[in-house]
């Protein structure tokens, strides 16, 4: 057992000299750091060590719960979070105005619930645009503006067009600029599907996929729309959710359309 005078090491640091034992509180006191501070520790602190091997220390030291490691888990790599997004469901978050880069199209939807149309990305060099040239024939694209998911549409060409101007943009930095498109088959649906609601931002907070380089998620902590978001794929949950609401709600007018709705892959 450590005695008055004994040597120790304090913190691994600093020259220690024992001042006292309290066997009763199984403290020991130490003066350490060239005699300026005083400290109290239990018998078999890992703060302190003997300079002479002392059993009791050990056996103190022994009997003190063990540190655990932290458990971490394993990271996933890049294509395991690949793999978690659809490969045929996508969602564009549309603009409350025209006078933004992307193609107003609420304009368009008030007398028609069904016809085709283009969607454009203009040619800058960010994931929310570029995303456009990976759309595939087939592929589904869920519309979202500021009322929530507001139509539903197919790309029905391929391949991508490029350098086309958008006609619907009034900013002027946009509106002469060269981009892309795609044409697809558009339906409005009847009622938008409500994305503020909290049970569904519950529900998309705890299925979205944040921070994957190349591959962002148009959510955010909180299941709401990152600010930015334009052209994104849709995490395979997400996609399942919205393609049930769709269905069970009969937000579609056109019923051959929504039974041909895919598998989310």
């Amino acid at each position: 057992m450590l005695k008055q005078n004994d040597k120790v090491i304090v913190k691994k640091e600093f020259d220690g000299i024992v001042e006292g034992v309290n066997e009763g509180r199984k403290t020991v006191t130490v003066v350490y750091d060239g005699g300026s501070r005083h400290a109290t520790f239990p018998w078999g602190a890992y703060e302190i060590e003997p300079v002479t091997p002392d059993p009791d220390w050990d056996n103190a030291r022994a009997a003190l719960p063990q540190p655990q490691p932290a458990k971490v888990k394993p990271a996933q790599s890049q294509a395991q979070v690949f793999s978690q997004f659809s490969q045929n469901y996508w969602i564009l978050v549309q603009p409350n105005s025209a006078d933004e880069v992307e193609i107003d199209l609420k304009s368009r939807l008030e007398s028609d619930s069904h016809y085709s149309m283009y969607i454009w990305s203009p040619d800058i060099d960010a994931w929310r645009y570029k995303n456009i040239k990976f759309l595939k024939t087939g592929d589904i694209v869920f519309h979202v503006d500021g009322t929530g998911i507001f139509g539903v549409s197919r790309v029905t060409e391929d391949p991508l067009k490029t350098g086309v101007p958008c006609p619907y943009v009034t900013n002027a930095t946009y509106k002469n600029m060269k981009g892309a498109e795609r044409k697809v088959d558009f339906h409005k649906l009847i009622k938008p599907i409500d994305l503020n609601n909290n049970n569904m931002k519950n529900f998309i907070d705890q299925h979205y996929i944040p921070g994957v380089e190349g591959t962002p998620s148009a959510f955010q902590k909180g299941g709401t729309i990152h600010q930015g978001s334009y052209l994104h794929r849709l995490e395979k949950e997400i996609a399942k959710k919205f393609v049930s609401i769709v269905k069970t709600e009969n937000l579609i007018k056109d019923k051959n359309f929504v039974n041909n709705l895919p598998q989310v892959i």
